[in-house]
C-alpha cells in the first residue's frame, strides 16, 4: 500500500475508534454508569464481537441508540483491522508482482544519496519513466506510480530478477564498494547478456578499466568525476573562455583530490583541442604532488606531448596552491576546485578568491564542484564567467545527465559515427556491431562526437546561443539549413588535421605511445604522429570521418549559422599539399 494510502487507512481507523470509544461512554453515561472508569471499560467491550451488551434493553432510548451505533461501529471496525492486516502481509507479495511485470523500466542497484537522486530523478515529471530501486534490506518495499523501491539482499539474492530486469531498459549499479559493483554488474552481464548495463565506480581508474576484465567487454562504467568534468567542460568551453580573454591557449589550474584533478584534466585536452590555441597549459595543485605525477606518468606515458603540465602542492588547512602555482605570464583561464566532498571544495575556491585578489591580471572564474542541487547561481551555459566569479558544478543532477543515464538519445551520435568508420575501415578490430563493440571503442566514439563542439568552433560557428538553450551533454548542435561543415577543401583539410590531433590525443589518454608496428598488446601505434607525416591513405580517413561528422550534423531552421570567417591564411597549406601527394 502506498505511504499515502496506507497513513489515510489509518487515520481513518484512529478517528471510528475514537468514534466508538465516545459513543459508548456518552451512551452508558447516559445510561447510569456514574463511574468513569467503568463507563470507559464498557465502551471498549463495542469493539468485541459477540452479545456483551445484552442488558441494552433495560436503558432509555437515547442511550439504547449510543450505545447500538459503538456497538456496529465497533463490529466494523474489527473487520476492518482483519482486512487491513491481511492486505499489509501481502503487499510485499503484490509490490514484487508490479515490479516483475514491468517492461522497458530502470533498475537502480544501490541504495546511496546517488542511487536515490537518480531513481527519484528518472520517476519525476520531467522523465516519467517505470524505475525499480534495489536498496537496503532492512527498508519495508515501497511503490508510487512510477517508483518502486525492493530490498537488496546481497549477493546470495540480489533481487535483480524480482526487480524485472530482464525486461528492463537498463540495469545502473551503484553500490558503496566499488568491488561489490563490479561484481554484481559483470554477474548480471552473464545472466542478461543483451541488457545495457552501466556501473558507477568512485574509482576513476578502475571505470576507465573495466572492460579489460575477462566479460566486462561491453561494459560501460563511469564515476561521478568524469561525468562532472564532461558537463562542466561541455557547459562552459575552455576554449571559449580562453577566446573571451583573447589568450593564445587554454591556461587551467586544477585543484583538489587525484580523482576529480585528473578526470578534468583528461577532459580538457579531449574536448578543447582547437588549431587556433597552442596546447594546453594545467597546473595541478593536489595534496601530494610527486605521487600525482607518477599515477599519470604512468597511465598516460606520452601526456607532456598534448599539454605542458605544472605540479603544485596544496597549502593545508586552507586547500589552496602554493606560490609555485601563481600565475607567471600566462593569464589564468579557468580554475577548477574539486574535491570529493563539496564543503572541501568551496573552501579551496573562496581561499583562494581572497588569495588571487593579490596576483596582477587575474580575470579567470572559479569554477568549484558541490554536492547539492540547489544553492549557488548557475550561469546560462556559455556565458561569458568574470573573474573570481564562483559557478557551481558537478551536482548529483548534473552527473546523471553528464552519464547519460536517463537519456533518450544516448549513444545516437556515438553509433553513427561507429557505423561511418566501420565503412572507411571495414577490416579494423572494431568491426563489429555497436552491442558487441569493446566499451574501450565506445569511450573512443563518444570522444570523437564530444570533440563537434570544438570542431565547429573552428569552422567560425558561435555555439553561445546553442548552449544557452540545450543540453551539450545530450545532443549534438544542429546546423541551419544549407549550412555545411566546411565551405571548401582548405577548411577540409584543416578540420581532418583538427580530427586527427584529436584521435592522437585520445589515443594518448588511453595509454598508447608511437611504435613502428601496431602491436595492440603493448599499445604501440604508428600513427601517433603528426598530420603532415600521414601517409595520404590515412589522411583520407580523416578526411572521411570530417564529411562523415558534415552528415551526421542535423539540420533544422534556426540552427547554427556560420557567423566567424574562418582566417584562410591559418589554414595550414603544407598539410593540404601532402593529402594530394
Amino acid at each position: 500500500m502506498r505511504p499515502n494510502r496506507r497513513n489515510g487507512a489509518l487515520g481513518l481507523g484512529a478517528m471510528a475508534t475514537l468514534a466508538v470509544v465516545g459513543l459508548g461512554f456518552w451512551g452508558w453515561r447516559l445510561a447510569g454508569v456514574v463511574d468513569t472508569a467503568d463507563a470507559v471499560y464498557r465502551a471498549l467491550q463495542a469493539f468485541v464481537l459477540g452479545d456483551v451488551q445484552r442488558d441494552l434493553a433495560e436503558v432509555g432510548a437515547p442511550a439504547r441508540a449510543l450505545l447500538e451505533a459503538a456497538r456496529w461501529l465497533g463490529a466494523f471496525l474489527a473487520f476492518y483491522a482483519v482486512i487491513l492486516l491481511l492486505w499489509s502481509s501481502l503487499e510485499a507479495w503484490r509490490i514484487g508482482r508490479d515490479a516483475r511485470g514491468r517492461r522497458r523500466h530502470l533498475v537502480v542497484a544501490g541504495g546511496d544519496p546517488f542511487a536515490d537522486r537518480l531513481s527519484e530523478a528518472a520517476a519525476g515529471d520531467e522523465l516519467r519513466l517505470g524505475v525499480v530501486q534495489l536498496r537496503d534490506p532492512d527498508q519495508r518495499p515501497a511503490t508510487n506510480d512510477r517508483l518502486i523501491r525492493l530490498p537488496f539482499h546481497g549477493f546470495d539474492h540480489d533481487g535483480l530478477d524480482e526487480a524485472g530486469t530482464a525486461r528492463a531498459r537498463r540495469l545502473v549499479v551503484a553500490l558503496s564498494d566499488d568491488g561489490a559493483a563490479v561484481d554484481l554488474a559483470l554477474s548480471a552481464q552473464r545472466r542478461y547478456p543483451t541488457l545495457s548495463i552501466l556501473a558507477r565506480l568512485r574509482d576513476s581508474g578502475l571505470s576507465k578499466n573495466l572492460h579489460d576484465l575477462p566479460g566486462g567487454e561491453t561494459l560501460r562504467a563511469f564515476s561521478e568525476a568524469e561525468a562532472a568534468a564532461r558537463e562542466i567542460v561541455r557547459r562552459h568551453p575552455p576554449f571559449l573562455l580562453a577566446e573571451d580573454r583573447r589568450q593564445q591557449r587554454i591556461h587551467a589550474l586544477l585543484i583538489g583530490d587525484e580523482d576529480w584533478v585528473e578526470a578534468i584534466l583528461t577532459e580538457l585536452i579531449l574536448s578543447s583541442r582547437t588549431l587556433k590555441l597552442d596546447k594546453p597549459r594545467l597546473t595541478l595543485a593536489v595534496v601530494d604532488a610527486t605521487a600525482l605525477q607518477q599515477r599519470l606518468s604512468v597511465r598516460y606515458p606520452e601526456l607532456e606531448r598534448e599539454a605542458d603540465l605544472a605540479f603544485s602542492a596544496l597549502d593545508l588547512p586552507m586547500l589552496t596552491p602554493s606560490e609555485s602555482a601563481r600565475p607567471d605570464g600566462d593569464t589564468i583561464t579557468a580554475v577548477y576546485c574539486a574535491f570529493d566532498e563539496g564543503a572541501r571544495s568551496l573552501t579551496a575556491a573562496l581561499a583562494l578568491k581572497r588569495q588571487a585578489r593579490s596576483w596582477a591580471g587575474f580575470g579567470a572564474p572559479i569554477l568549484v564542484r558541490v554536492s547539492g542541487d540547489q544553492g549557488l547561481e548557475r550561469p546560462r551555459a556559455g556565458a561569458d564567467l568574470r573573474a573570481l566569479d564562483i559557478i557551481p558544478f558537478g551536482s548529483m543532477t548534473d552527473v546523471i545527465h553528464a552519464a547519460g543515464i536517463i537519456s533518450e538519445t544516448s549513444d545516437r551520435a556515438e553509433r553513427e559515427w561507429h557505423e561511418a568508420y566501420l565503412r572507411l575501415n571495414p577490416n579494423s578490430n572494431a568491426a563489429v556491431s555497436w552491442g558487441r563493440l569493446s566499451e574501450e571503442y565506445r569511450l573512443s566514439n563518444r570522444r570523437a562526437v564530444a570533440h563537434a563542439y570544438a570542431k565547429l568552433h573552428e569552422a567560425g560557428f558561435d555555439l553561445r546561443p546553442w548552449l544557452a538553450t540545450a543540453k551539450p551533454w545530450d545532443e549534438l548542435p544542429a546546423l541551419a539549413t544549407g549550412e555545411a561543415l566546411f565551405r571548401d577543401e582548405a577548411e577540409l583539410m584543416r578540420l581532418a588535421e583538427l580530427e586527427h590531433e584529436r584521435w592522437n590525443a585520445d589515443r594518448r589518454l588511453l595509454g598508447w605511445r608511437f611504435g613502428e608496428v601496431k602491436d595492440n598488446g603493448r599499445k604501440h601505434h604508428p600513427c601517433l604522429v603528426d598530420f603532415a607525416n600521414l601517409p595520404p591513405e590515412i589522411q583520407g580517413y580523416d578526411i572521411e570521418l570530417i564529411r562523415s561528422l558534415d552528415q551526421i550534423l542535423p539540420r533544422k531552421k534556426g540552427g547554427l549559422k556560420r557567423c566567424i570567417q574562418v582566417n584562410d591564411a591559418q589554414s595550414k597549406e603544407p598539410q593540404a599539399t601532402s593529402a594530394q601527394t
